[in-house]
């Protein structure tokens, strides 16, 4: 293929302006006390974007070797009624039952992976079964060499296996792995056996682990199959 030189394209330099949801607020307290406005606060009405915090990144990093460094976080966070997700058992660095401990303190919503605990953990997270939902990620620990015994030995059949205890499927990531959330449940279909039903019902179960409120959950509930 021959390369043909484009003609140089002059390019210009914009600003582009931008207001802060402060600076809406300050105007907002200042029309509202005057009485000129009816509208409400934008610093109130914003949507919740952000609606859960997440302990992830390399398990084998510590700070100053002492996980509880991020407790005052994570309080903070369950106070402002954030959801809270935290990765255990990555790595056999993350997976001692004082970890465990420690990462339950913070009172979280769900644990992703949870490959690596021995005895004693898997019997408090199977304790805590009406507190918790696990994340559990297929095609990220098989690629990741994570696992062993391929697809069939991925600990999803041994925790589904634990009644009472709620699981729900992750990609960590599609962009990494390749994998759609949608390639994750045919992946459970193909290795473990499910049929439509049992399929749909771990999918149902997940909505009640979201982080989003009562009326997202009932909106998933109505559209998603049975």
């Amino acid at each position: 293929m021959d390369y043909v030189a484009l003609p140089k394209i002059e390019l210009h330099a914009h600003l582009t302006g931008s207001i802060s949801r402060q600076t809406l607020h300050e105007i907002w307290l200042t029309k509202s006390a005057s009485g000129s406005t009816d509208l409400e606060d934008p610093l109130l009405s914003k949507p919740p974007i952000i609606v859960g915090l997440d302990l992830c990144g390399d398990p084998t990093v510590r700070p100053q070797g002492e996980i509880s460094l991020y407790t005052p976080i994570f309080q903070r966070a369950r106070a402002a009624g954030l959801g809270i997700t935290l990765h255990f058992a990555e790595t056999p660095a993350s997976a001692s039952p004082a970890e465990l401990r420690t990462l339950l303190s913070w009172q979280p919503h769900r644990l992703g992976h949870v490959i690596w605990d021995d005895d004693e953990s898997k019997r408090e997270v199977a304790r805590r079964r009406d507190e918790l939902c696990l994340e559990l990620c297929l095609s990220c620990n098989v690629q990741a060499g994570m696992v062993t015994g391929g697809f069939e030995g991925h600990h999803f059949g041994a925790w589904r296996a634990v009644e009472g205890v709620k699981v729900t499927l992750g990609t960590d990531d599609v962009g990494i792995f390749g994998s759609p959330l949608s390639n994750e449940y045919r992946l459970v279909a193909q290795h473990f056996r499910l049929d439509k039903a049992q399929i749909c019902a771990l999918a149902r179960e997940s909505i009640d682990h979201i982080f989003g409120g009562k009326h997202e959950k009932e909106r998933l509930r109505n559209i998603m199959w049975t």
